[in-house]
Order: C-alpha cells, then sequence, then structure tokens
C-alpha cells in the first residue's frame, strides 16, 4: 500500500505492552505513552495518556543497570505530567519524585528525560530542584527538550491551549522565561523546538517569537532554539519548505541560529570540559570555525531568494 495507518489507542492497557528483555540505546526506559496537552499538530497527541508503575519502570532499567549503563533516559511526551490525574495539569510532584528515587535505588547513576513542557516547570520550580539534588548536578549540566512552538498567545489559543495549563495562553511568554531561568538555576540545559512556517500564523506572530529569542539573550538565558519547519502529513502542500520561507520567517530562523552560535561560542568549553587537551582543543576551534559558517550560509540562501543582505543580519 502507498501508505500504513496505524491506529495508536488500540492498546487497550498498560499490560499489554511488552517489557524489554535486553539492554536498550542510551539506556532508555519508557514511563509514559500519549501526553494530554491536546496541541493538534502533535502526533503523540493521538495516544491516550497511560503512565507505566514504578515497578514496572524500575524493572526495565534494571536490565541496562545490570549490563552496566547505569545512566537511564526517561522517554516521555511530558515528563511534569507523570501521575497527573487532574485537568488543571499541575504536575503531580510526590510521584515524579517518588520515580526518581526509586531508580536512585536500583543503581542508577544519573536520570535524566527527554521531554517537559515551560508550563510544567513554571508550575512545579521546587521539582525541578529536587530532580536536580537526585541527579546531583551541582558542577555539571543535564540537557533536555521543552518545546516553545510558537510565543502568540492567539496560536497557543487556537492550537495547543492546554499545553500553557495551569496559565492561561496570555501568560506563556512570562511562563517560558521563567521556566528556562528555572532550568538555568537548577543545571538543566534546554534544547527548544520551535515551529517555523504553521499556515495559520501571521508575520506579527513570527516577529513576536524573533522578538523572544532576542529577549532571552539579552537576559542571558543559557539554552538553544531548534527552528523546525512546519511538516503537514495529511497535506503535504502545506508543508513549509525553505522556498516558501518568507522575510519574517528567515529573521526567525536566522535570530535562532545566531543565538545558538554564540551559546556553543559560550558553552564549549564546559561541553568539552572531559576531553583531553588536543581533542578539546581541536573541538573549541572547530566550533568557532563552525559557527562562522553556519551563520555566512544562511545569510547566502536569504541573498539567494531575496537579493539582499537585510540590515539585521549584519548587526
Amino acid at each position: 500500500p502507498e501508505y500504513i495507518r496505524v491506529f495508536t489507542n488500540s492498546v487497550r492497557s498498560v499490560d499489554d505492552i511488552p517489557e524489554i528483555t535486553r539492554p536498550t540505546l542510551t539506556g532508555s526506559v519508557e514511563i509514559m505513552r500519549g501526553c494530554g496537552r491536546g496541541c493538534d499538530f502533535c502526533a503523540p497527541n493521538l495516544r491516550t495518556k497511560r503512565d507505566f508503575p514504578i515497578e514496572r519502570i524500575v524493572r526495565e532499567a534494571g536490565v541496562n543497570i545490570r549490563m552496566d549503563h547505569r545512566a537511564v533516559w526517561l522517554l516521555s511526551e511530558e515528563l511534569t505530567l507523570y501521575g497527573c490525574d487532574n485537568r488543571n495539569m499541575v504536575p503531580n510532584e510526590d510521584a515524579i519524585i517518588k520515580l526518581y528515587t526509586a531508580l536512585k535505588k536500583a543503581g542508577a547513576s544519573k536520570i535524566g528525560c527527554t521531554h517537559w513542557t515551560f508550563a510544567g516547570v513554571c508550575a512545579a520550580p521546587n521539582l525541578i530542584r529536587r530532580l536536580s539534588e537526585i541527579n546531583e548536578l551541582r558542577d555539571g549540566w543535564m540537557g533536555v527538550q521543552p518545546g516553545l512552538e510558537w510565543i502568540s498567545p492567539r496560536m497557543i489559543r487556537k492550537y495547543m491551549p492546554y499545553k500553557t495549563k495551569p496559565f492561561s495562553p496570555e501568560e506563556y511568554p512570562e511562563v517560558v522565561m521563567k521556566a528556562l531561568k528555572i532550568m538555568n538555576t537548577y543545571h538543566y540545559y534546554p534544547a527548544v523546538t520551535l515551529i517555523v512556517g504553521h499556515p495559520g500564523e501571521q508575520d506579527d506572530e513570527v516577529d513576536m517569537t524573533t522578538q523572544f529569542i532576542e529577549e532571552v539573550y539579552r537576559e542571558g538565558v543559557h539554552g538553544m532554539f531548534a527552528p523546525l519547519l512546519y511538516v503537514d502529513y495529511y497535506r503535504p502542500e502545506r508543508s513549509m519548505t525553505y522556498e516558501m520561507m518568507n522575510k519574517h520567517h528567515w529573521r526567525l530562523y536566522y535570530t535562532a541560529w545566531k543565538h545558538n552560535t554564540r551559546e556553543f561560542s559560550k558553552m564549549i568549553w564546559l561541553g568539552t570540559q572531559n576531553f583531553g587537551p588536543l581533542s578539546r582543543f581541536v573541538t573549541v576551534i572547530g566550533t568557532h570555525i563552525l559557527n562562522f559558517y553556519i551563520l555566512r550560509f544562511i545569510k547566502y540562501q536569504y541573498r539567494r531568494l531575496f537579493g539582499e543582505i537585510p540590515h539585521w543580519m549584519t548587526t
């Protein structure tokens, strides 16, 4: 067939999902399926939210730990909703801390997670502090991926109104900035994804996200931004491409990567602290060279499409 349709809600119970019996890549262990936030552009939203019992998670993590892979990586769509059963989506701090504590007792050296939301972090700063303490992050950093998508309250209310709970869409810019600072305070380094070119987004709303990234830099907040082009699986003609991006999209794209190159330059010494002297030196020099070529490549593509280099690319 031309495509295969998968009915992701056909699993009626967590018990129907087989447990792992052999070690997994990077010590990955699934702790939940689905999310519950209800963003209408997100495939995991097709799955009903299900939390795996702590006892099961510990058993599966033990498969990796016994093979001396003691760093556990928790696969979830939204860590701060693990064990959450309230409609306002206030994190269940006790359930998450209990999970981390159980994994530590089982022999985990570090416990990472794939995703959480800005709203969840902002609603439970004490939770992030406790997770940092459990991971002993006083002298190191741990990465995590939150999704920004965009900053416009109108877009949020229309396409992802539950992603900001327990806050309102109008509070989202403030929530995101506060959450980024909480992550930095407790040594979590965010790799923030955002969507470029959603069909429903207006040019002034694209500019709002651009201005927010610039504010993040002015505030001295650490993190990187990954601008991802909008993809529509069901109507491919609506998907964004580099050729379709207008000047507002390109400014957002360039601003995100300019921020990233600054971060690479600032944080490369931290990122290579365990390298040997020669490897560290080569990596640092290579990073600065790469930064130069990343921005030059984006400028070249902009000039190819629009015949000019705008002032905001030269300042």
